[in-house]
């Protein structure tokens, strides 16, 4: 019997070093692995029995207070995803007031395990000279997802895949800035968009547009006829510009009657 209680405790040892990592409980392994006989193995048990036990028990109490948090994270996450459906509205018997009292008892629970968390976590660590760890590494679940952090519950996998799906969307259909060339006169083309700027310079200047009525515009045509009032005006009249003619050579000149 007593063969048997060492052996169970070695190996309860072993599994409790294995989560805990715990300086203490490597060297009391280390000791029962080098002890030869069943009396050194309970003499080293029996000398670090109190300290073992305290450290084990006060281990298992923290691991219950994780094991807790996650348990409300998984109410949370169902709870939010049961929350952010819109079809909640039209079922009978449906609350709003209860709905958010049940969030806020949720919430309440999660702030009160996060502080009984980083209570029991502080204190082990100024005991043991370490970081509580569970697992074989160190407990960070409070800092990671914070209990001020439960609105990310609210997006399900459904949700995320649809927000990713609009995000690759916008990548990649972007609209084209305001006076930038559109892509389909960018390529290659018989227009002036799709040629080189030597090729467009060897053209030459492009030809002026007509109207397709084959009329000038309103303003282009009173423009042009303004512009040759003012030619009209300002060229002189036929009678400044040359002398009266006299009669001909050889030819008298006749005298108008009155």
């Amino acid at each position: 019997a007593a063969a048997d209680f060492a052996e169970r405790e070695a190996e309860a040892l072993q599994d409790f070093l294995r989560s805990s990592l715990l300086p203490s409980a490597a060297e009391v392994c280390s000791e029962l692995d080098r002890a030869e006989g069943l009396v050194p193995r309970l003499q080293i048990l029996a000398a670090r029995w109190q300290s073992l036990t305290a450290q084990r028990a006060e281990h298992r109490r923290i691991a219950e207070l994780i094991d807790a948090r996650e348990a409300l994270e998984t109410d949370l996450r169902q709870f939010d995803a049961e929350a952010s459906d819109p079809t909640r509205f039209k079922r009978r018997g449906y609350s709003g007031v209860q709905e958010s009292k049940r969030r806020a008892d949720y919430q309440r629970h999660l702030r009160m395990l996060d502080a009984s968390l980083t209570a029991s976590a502080g204190e082990w660590a100024q005991r043991e000279g370490l970081s509580f760890c569970i697992g074989g590494a160190e407990y960070r679940g409070a800092e990671i997802l914070p209990s001020e952090h439960t609105h990310m519950y609210a997006w399900t996998n459904k949700q995320l895949a649809q927000k990713q799906a609009s995000k690759s969307f916008s990548c990649e259909f972007q609209p084209p800035a305001r006076g930038s060339t559109p892509a389909s006169a960018r390529g290659a083309g018989p227009g002036l968009a799709g040629r080189s700027r030597a090729q467009r310079e060897a053209d030459g200047p492009p030809p002026l547009r007509r109207a397709s009525t084959g009329t000038l515009p309103k303003s282009v045509s009173e423009a042009s006829s303004r512009s040759s009032l003012a030619d009209a005006s300002r060229r002189p009249s036929a009678a400044k510009r040359a002398p009266l003619a006299g009669p001909a050579p050889g030819h008298p000149a006749r005298r108008l009657s009155a």
